[in-house]
């Protein structure tokens, strides 16, 4: 498969418990999609989501800002995972049987250091016919990894300035007030998914994008599969032994994917279980001989600070309807809201 970092089984666990109100599927040619209602102001600038979140009750407009679409790829993986095939081929699967109002191919690599030179052509040749076949292509999330160019911790926090130093040191002194393990899935009960399933929901109301929400049978699957290898590391406070935070994590040959994370409300916050678990991380990584961490989607201006890089992708958008379609092509610059943040943080330094 091409752009796979995740475990297959997981992929599978995707297609098998769809998130809410999903319904996922596998064509004959090996292409994930799922279907769901999508609403169209997820990515839009922070300014004309709120101009535009005024006309969403509107009979006219109704359903107009959540229609239903097919998405080709999946939630859980970094990237668009795909069989090896023409490209072509690939294009008419995913046109066959096509019955919502857009198709969005998702999470396409853009020249990602983190693939081969292979995939990374693949994507581009892709991307140039998806579009010349119509599609509209919008830059996507900033998927955040950091290369462990460092053997200490101590050696990584002397790449930041003085300011940015004292304040990671500062939240890293509560670290002593807290117990990490790290545990296998396989090893848990009912009881301990639903807590963590508990703090994992805690997170996703939190959040302010709201896409998929994993199900409880998702989580049980995922924690209680001996091959799946997943790795959990659990934050209890030490005084009290309360477990109030985790980060559910995949490793590959010569890299760990921070993948989902659960966090108790406001004690997680209170001793920084979120910063703490970034370094623990990278020494996790520094121990094994990890060449890289990759951290995910979201909070990109927090991950910036804390020191990640960032690789854009591409995501291919076709509105059914030939206006919208045409209209797109000058209002996707409003619909890039990851790159804008980042462009604005950046500035700021």
């Amino acid at each position: 498969m091409l752009n796979q970092l995740e475990p297959s089984e997981l992929i599978d666990l995707f297609v098998k418990f769809p998130p809410y109100d999903f319904k996922a599927r596998k064509n004959e040619k090996g292409i994930i999609l799922f279907e769901t209602l999508f609403d169209i102001l997820t990515t839009a600038e922070d300014f004309l989501a709120k101009r535009l979140r005024a006309f969403e009750n509107l009979p006219i407009l109704k359903g107009f800002f959540k229609p239903p679409a097919t998405f080709v790829g999946t939630t859980v993986s970094e990237y668009l995972v795909l069989p090896e095939l023409d490209k072509n081929q690939f294009i008419d699967s995913i046109f066959d049987g096509w019955n919502t109002e857009y198709l969005i191919v998702k999470d396409i690599p853009k020249n990602s250091p983190l693939l081969s030179e292979e995939e990374n052509a693949y994507s581009d040749n892709l991307v140039k016919l998806l579009e010349k076949r119509g599609f509209v292509i919008l830059t996507g999330q900033a998927l955040a990894y950091r290369f462990i160019d460092f053997t200490s911790i101590d050696e990584y926090l002397m790449k930041f300035s003085q300011k940015r130093r004292y304040d990671f040191r500062r939240k890293l002194k509560k670290r002593s007030q807290l117990r990490l393990e790290i545990e296998d899935s396989g090893n848990f009960d009912n009881k301990r998914v639903v807590e963590y399933y508990s703090m994992y929901e805690s997170v996703y109301n939190k959040s302010y994008v709201h896409f998929d929400k994993l199900t409880l049978d998702f989580f049980s699957e995922l924690l209680k599969s001996k091959t799946l290898g997943a790795k959990i590391f659990s934050y209890y406070i030490k005084d009290t032994n309360e477990l109030i935070g985790y980060k559910i994590c995949f490793q590959g040959k010569d890299y760990l994917i921070d993948k989902y994370a659960g966090f108790k409300y406001p004690e997680a916050l209170d001793f920084s279980v979120y910063f703490i678990s970034w370094f623990d991380n990278l020494e996790y990584c520094i121990n094994n001989k990890f060449k890289k961490f990759i951290i995910g989607w979201t909070n990109p201006e927090v991950k910036a600070y804390l020191g990640a890089d960032f690789n854009f992708t591409l995501h291919a958008v076709y509105p059914r309807n030939p206006l919208i379609r045409r209209s797109l092509k000058y209002l996707s610059r409003f619909f890039e809201s990851d790159k804008n943040e980042l462009e604005r943080f950046l500035r700021k330094k």
